[in-house]
């Protein structure tokens, strides 16, 4: 049975792993201290029966809710995992009533048809290219744009 469970500082060598396995580029030690234990951020994890699969950091920011993470292990994919952390986050959403959530995804993840492509995924779940961040990511040795993806109230 797949469940979504807030995550705590004691889970921070489960979460930092889950982000590992998801992601080519993962938090660094100082963004999960800001995460676990000195910031506003909620961290969830996803999973089937004991095991974890996916996790979600989301903070509030201005009048919306930031989605700064949302990972699933690859091959847990497509069993509806990042759907669940979805709802939880407009679960968050609406506890804060905040108006939308948001989230910046690096240009070179918002290419469809491409493997890491994201901007589908959230397409599909109802959220609307916003703007641009310009040089907002640094990852392979340069900078990225990233595009600010957002969702309004969903129920």
């Amino acid at each position: 049975m797949m469940k979504v469970v807030a995550a705590t500082a004691k889970d921070i060598s489960v979460v930092r792993d889950l982000d590992v396995k998801c992601y080519f580029y993962p938090v660094p030690q100082e963004g999960w201290a800001h995460a676990l234990v000195d910031s506003s951020c909620v961290v969830n994890m996803v999973k089937i029966g004991a095991r974890p699969i996916g996790f979600s950091i989301l903070e509030p920011y201005g009048e919306n809710l930031r989605i700064h993470r949302l990972g699933v292990i690859k091959r847990f994919r497509g069993l509806g995992a990042a759907k669940r952390l979805l709802h939880r986050a407009e679960d968050l959403r609406s506890a804060t009533k905040s108006s939308s959530l948001e989230t910046v995804i690096p240009e070179i993840q918002c290419l469809p048809g491409d493997p890491d492509d994201v901007s589908t995924f959230l397409k599909f779940q109802g959220f609307q290219a916003t703007g641009i961040k310009r040089d907002f990511f640094s990852m392979y040795g340069r900078k990225y744009d990233g595009f600010i993806f957002e969702r309004g109230p969903q129920w």
